[in-house]
């Protein structure tokens, strides 16, 4: 059987948003270490994610971007700023109002095989969110399993069978339909392809597109493969050193990207070896090395050592996130300046 292709973007028209934002970050960063040395993993980020759309989140490994998803659903603690679902600040919340959210807020991981319980069968694993929410049990949380289970794609005779029984595809799905079993309404998608084959990555990306749409759910999409997040998402907000580079609409990451370090990751999807350099003149804006954790300051634009279009300023200035038009935003000094040229 011929694997079903993610080259076509899927058609955005018919999820509809509301007008009021399902989630709205506002400032957070996310510390770790202690009152000696500390490390900001997440730096000042914020965005708003309307209900029905999808937030692709994308940027080199070790940008933020899980830290990012894990501390929206409360997984990790904001050291600053404000996560408000549903118009709910979650960093006021009692432990037991906090749970009562958990149900429509939830998270598929990585690696689906780490994620499930060996001991327990896929009913079970399945069964769990039903019963921890009061959602439904016996034959009625039967039910609803088999259903789940065939709506992302599986018999319902997985149920009875245990992790280790199935393929990593497989498994996704399994992991997929535990997410989605509570009936959420926001999903952070951890990287969900990363371990999985070209052709298996298709039909889940596929059938996230799908249960979107039939759920009318809200995701945010975190992923190194920038062909994928162009395919889901609605926009697409790029991280570097635990900042936001630049947040668009995906339709227009081709034609109207203005940070330098988006325009350097459309041209590795184009040319991996990176031998075309027409969007950055004369200059590899990959040649130089990643700075070092220590040395970055904190009033500067961490990508400054790596940017073909670096000036003075860029080393003693952090540059706001500026508002472009509509929802396109962008963090750099020079963005008029790349206004002007062609991007990839």
């Amino acid at each position: 059987m011929t694997p079903p292709s993610i080259a076509k973007p899927i058609e955005r028209g018919g999820l509809v948003a509301d007008n009021a934002p399902l989630l709205r970050v506002n400032n957070m960063s996310v510390d770790f270490g202690n009152r000696r040395k500390t490390f900001r993993a997440v730096d000042s980020v914020s965005f708003d994610l309307m209900r029905g759309q999808t937030l692709g989140i994308i940027g080199e490994s070790g940008c933020g971007k899980t830290t990012l998803g894990r501390a929206v659903l409360q997984l990790l603690r904001p050291s600053a700023g404000q996560v408000l679902f549903r118009d709910s600040d979650l960093a006021r919340l009692s432990g037991g109002e906090l749970r009562g959210v958990r149900r429509h807020m939830q998270m598929i991981f990585q690696d689906p095989r780490s994620s499930l319980d060996p001991r327990w069968t896929v009913g079970d694993t399945l069964r769990e969110p039903l019963a921890v929410h009061g959602i439904a049990s016996g034959p009625a949380a039967d039910r609803i399993v088999d259903e789940m289970l065939e709506a992302v794609g599986l018999t319902t005779a997985a149920g009875n069978r245990y992790p280790h029984e199935f393929s990593g595809g497989q498994l996704q799905r399994i992991a997929i339909a535990r997410a989605l079993i509570a009936r959420p309404q926001l999903v952070v998608c951890d990287e969900p392809t990363a371990s999985l084959d070209v052709s298996v990555q298709a039909q889940v990306v596929n059938l996230l597109s799908e249960l979107q749409e039939r759920f009318g759910l809200t995701y945010i999409f975190i992923s190194h493969d920038l062909a994928i997040v162009r395919h889901l998402a609605h926009r697409v907000m790029v991280m570097y050193f635990g900042r936001v580079a630049e947040i668009l609409a995906s339709d227009d990451l081709a034609r109207a990207a203005r940070h330098p370090y988006t325009r350097t990751l459309l041209s590795a999807v184009r040319n991996p070896a990176m031998t075309d350099k027409r969007s950055f003149r004369s200059v590899d804006p990959m040649a130089t090395d990643v700075p070092h954790l220590p040395i970055l300051q904190p009033h500067s634009c961490y990508y400054e050592t790596r940017c073909a279009y670096a000036e003075q300023r860029c080393g003693s200035s952090r540059p706001a996130l500026e508002t472009i038009e509509g929802q396109h935003r962008v963090s750099c000094h020079r963005w008029r300046d790349l206004a002007g040229e062609a991007t990839v």
